[in-house]
């Protein structure tokens, strides 16, 4: 069965004028289950992320306002 490739992205609570958020692609759905997951029961401190890079990102979990699945489109890059 093949794996699917999940996008999140990560709106945070941070001050800027504009909105801040971080987009992470998950290699599979347990993959992004499993962020949201660490994120949840860190009790606001800083999570080691692993995505679909391979490349840990480190989120104050703390900052997160919310997180949803979004569309990614790679040919939009192309234009």
């Amino acid at each position: 069965m093949p794996q699917s490739t999940i996008y999140v992205r990560f709106l945070l609570d941070v001050p800027t004028e504009e909105p801040a958020y971080v987009d992470m692609t998950f290699s599979s759905e347990q993959q992004a289950q499993d962020a949201l997951s660490a994120l949840t029961a860190s009790e606001g401190q800083l999570v080691s992320i692993a995505n679909a890079t391979h490349i840990p990102v480190l989120i104050r979990a703390d900052r997160v306002v919310t997180a949803f699945p979004i569309e990614y489109d790679d040919d939009e890059d192309d234009d």
